[in-house]
């Protein structure tokens, strides 16, 4: 069974209590192997890459294998299980404003946080 992994990209979220926080999930999560067929989660924390070859060996250390069994932050994420999320992952909380910041969410998909002009200039015009 294949596994799709899934890289975490933690961006702030404004919180329903007041208009004046944001939250950040808090988390070594750094990316995650999930097959909603198989009974575990694959998961790679901070500081470590995924391995580069197609075949991923059990034994090596930068791999943690999560049972879906039991309830953990990496099964709630994967789940999108809000609930759960609260539970099982940790969040900082900030005072406003929000901080600027441009996470590349695929090749040419971009999430811009407080950034209210954005100027694009395109190099090759082919791709424009």
């Amino acid at each position: 069974m294949p596994f799709q992994l899934y890289d975490l990209i933690p961006f702030p979220l404004a919180t329903p209590q007041a208009e004046d926080f944001y939250s950040i999930l808090a988390t070594e999560i750094k990316s995650l192997a999930f097959s909603p067929d198989a009974d575990l989660i694959v998961q790679i924390n901070d500081g470590h890459a995924a391995p580069a070859s197609s075949v991923w060996y059990s034994a090596d250390s930068v791999l943690s294998f999560i049972d879906r069994q039991w309830p953990t932050c990496a099964l709630a994420i994967v789940m999108g299980n809000l609930a759960d999320l609260k539970t099982y992952c940790r969040y900082t909380v900030h005072k406003t404003p929000y901080p600027r910041s441009v996470v590349r969410l695929t090749g040419n998909t971009f999430l811009l946080t407080n950034i209210t002009a954005l100027r694009l200039r395109c190099f090759n015009l082919r791709y424009c």
